[in-house]
């Protein structure tokens, strides 16, 4: 395990001037369904007011992407669906969708149904989603629920026509034990990660993920990758993490992120990841701003 050093210190000596910054959202920029703080958002607003472009880069679809890049003043696209999808969140117009074919998928949710009891699907393809009727509720979160427009029935008849993300839900499981149970009866036919909660499992083309789609959306607008800071906490920001210029875990980050990244920020209770944006901008921190106030 790598000895994590003082963030601060770290950001102030790094070159080149970073241009991107690649956030995740839940447990990043907010609390897993709740709201980003006064902070977090007055971050945000700095950053474009320096002409740093900031891309939200989610495992979310862009029907609660989009929710969030509004409430935060993101604008711009956004990777959606673990990187199967990028897409302009302002008029949902989708760019880039990188889907699992049809016999692949069809092939993946029979091979799943057999080999792990109980195990239910929802699945998103572009704009379009849905999910099997035993699909708990639970796990799609407030927002999720109150959107209309969900194709409600068995997640086979749609996998033949090819599928942005596949997501596997197993009762009583953990995050990691769902992943290691897919990821055997994958193995290796495609990308296979989790947000860390609700304990799903999430699966995208082989090939596809955070890191795969930044570089792409990163080749498009013109920027290195050594411009580009990416901060997280789930095990599916890892890859853009290790490739970014400039990988930053948030404290609360999952333990396979810890181990894997040196750069830490603090926990997003803390305000980590607009400490950052603060230190790599100048910014004073609210504590240090109100203290030369008085």
């Amino acid at each position: 395990m790598q000895v994590a050093t003082d963030p601060d210190s770290q950001l102030a000596r790094l070159k080149p001037p970073v241009r991107l910054i690649a956030t995740d959202i839940d447990g990043t920029l907010i609390m897993r369904g709740g709201e980003a703080s006064t902070r977090t958002v007055a971050a945000i607003r700095a950053a474009d007011s320096a002409g740093v472009a900031v891309v939200l880069v989610t495992g979310r679809p862009p029907r609660t992407a989009r929710l969030i890049a509004e409430a935060l003043g993101v604008h711009g696209p956004a990777v959606c669906a673990d990187g199967a999808l990028v897409v302009d969140l302002a008029s949902l117009r989708v760019i880039r969708d990188v889907r699992i074919a049809g016999h692949t998928a069809s092939n993946i949710v029979v091979e799943l149904t057999a080999a792990i009891p109980g195990i239910v699907f929802a699945w998103e393809r572009g704009l379009e989603w849905g999910h099997d009727d035993a699909w708990p509720l639970a796990a799609l979160g407030r927002v999720a629920r109150t959107l209309p427009g969900g194709i409600i029935g068995p997640v086979g008849l749609q996998a033949a026509t090819g599928l942005s993300k596949l997501i596997c839900h197993v009762g009583g499981a953990d995050p990691d034990s769902v992943v290691r149970l897919v990821g055997q009866v994958l193995a290796g036919r495609a990308e296979v990660t989790t947000a860390t909660s609700p304990p799903l499992a999430e699966v995208t083309r082989k090939g596809c993920d955070k890191r795969e789609a930044l570089e792409w959306l990163c080749q498009r607008m013109g920027i290195n990758r050594h411009e580009v800071l990416a901060i997280g906490d789930g095990p599916n920001d890892l890859p853009m993490l290790l490739w970014a210029g400039r990988g930053i875990a948030m404290g609360n980050a999952h333990t396979t992120v810890l181990e894997a990244v040196s750069e830490r920020a603090r926990t997003q209770e803390q305000d980590g990841f607009a400490a950052v944006i603060e230190t790599l901008l100048g910014i004073p921190p609210p504590e240090v701003a109100t203290s030369a106030a008085d």
